[in-house]
């Protein structure tokens, strides 16, 4: 299918680059945004830029609405992009999340056309078993320092990797976004819900086994929800709550920890470890340099975790500050080679890995 891909952000770059890399049915022609926001897109998204959404359309026969932080100030334009889509006979595949009323009018559009409307996962809550069972495939878990560490390149790049080493890998991630690359979307919902914590734990457990039931991977890759440590007192992330509790509710093989470079000196590193072996129980394998560093100041302003992107070489630099610990693998977080990585994980897990 020639999609059009609405509205991209920098966002995007690790879900268009794994379906540019991977063979599957989509294939991204142009990423449209609004004009108001095409400076603040990169031009190595990987594929062209238009802001013509109607002009864009004639090129396509699927249209993808993306999902990402700020889609709530943009819902009527993604409601009347997805009603116009369908009108000119256009398939939609929709990552945002719609209105219970704006969904079944374009569900029954298409119906009428006789076009396809894709529709992200909706999980309920059901009533599930209260005790915990443990994963049988190989868990890698991915987490980040502060919640607005992305780690969705690392995320995708990863998967990517070990299929194409062999290994049938499914993931379950943070991302709406998730339906573009095959792979599964933890229930957001959920955390928000008023349920106990052990019915939270208990279904997320269910849930992770359900899909291994389903599709019996090798290994299975999950991102870990919100921040996992706590920045100070005064600045809120969460309290880690969430990331606490997917803990719970899964066993993680080999665990992967998102950084910045201006935090955690590496001197520090063995602690954040045994930290994160007691609170989590999962003790960290590599670490994922990125390139940004938390603003102090102006967090401790607004109380919450505020980010700056900062050049590549800011990454590299820590990671050669790293050089003489040798209990850990440290990469870049950004750097799309995951040879490095994917040989220190089945080094380590060879006891549980078949090798194929």
């Amino acid at each position: 299918m020639n999609c059009i891909i609405y509205p991209c952000s920098n966002e995007l770059i690790p879900f268009i680059d794994y379906i540019d890399k991977v063979d599957n049915d989509l294939h991204i022609v142009k990423a449209v945004c609004p004009v108001v926001c095409r400076s603040m897109v990169s031009d190595n998204l990987g594929c062209d830029i238009s802001t013509d959404f109607d002009a864009s359309l004639e090129i396509c026969d699927t249209v993808i609405i993306c999902d990402y932080k700020n889609i709530s100030s943009m819902y009527k334009d993604i409601v009347k992009k997805i009603i116009l889509s369908l009108e000119k006979n256009k398939n939609v595949i929709c990552c945002a999340e719609l209105d219970e009323n704006d969904l079944k009018k374009a569900y029954r559009l298409a119906k009428e056309k006789k076009l396809v409307f894709r529709y992200k996962n909706k999980y309920e809550i059901p009533k599930v078993a209260d005790f915990y069972t443990k994963q049988e495939s190989v868990v890698i878990g991915i987490g980040s320092m502060f919640s607005p560490l992305n780690t969705d390149m690392l995320y995708c790049d990863l998967i990517r990797h070990l299929n194409e080493s062999g290994y049938k890998t499914v993931g379950i991630g943070t991302s709406n976004n998730n339906m573009l690359i095959n792979s599964y979307t933890l229930p957001k919902e959920l955390f928000r819900s008023s349920i106990s914590s052990d019915e939270k734990v208990f279904f997320l457990n269910n849930f992770i086994n359900d899909i291994e039931l389903l599709k019996c991977p090798d290994i299975i890759v999950v991102q870990f929800p919100g921040g996992m440590s706590n920045f100070a007192e005064e600045v809120l992330d969460g309290y880690t709550i969430d990331a606490y509790t997917f803990s719970q509710a899964v066993s993680v093989d080999y665990f992967i920890l998102g950084i910045p470079v201006n935090v955690v000196t590496p001197d520090f590193l063995p602690e954040l470890d045994t930290e994160y072996k007691y609170k989590y129980n999962c003790p960290i394998d590599a670490f994922a340099i990125s390139n940004i560093e938390v603003d102090i100041e102006l967090s401790f302003d607004l109380g919450e975790v505020v980010i700056t992107t900062l050049d590549k070489s800011h990454a590299w630099n820590y990671i050669e500050k790293c050089s003489d610990i040798k209990d850990y693998l440290f990469c870049d977080m950004n750097d799309k080679s995951r040879n490095a990585l994917v040989s220190d994980f089945i080094e380590k897990c060879s006891n549980n890995v078949e090798e194929l």
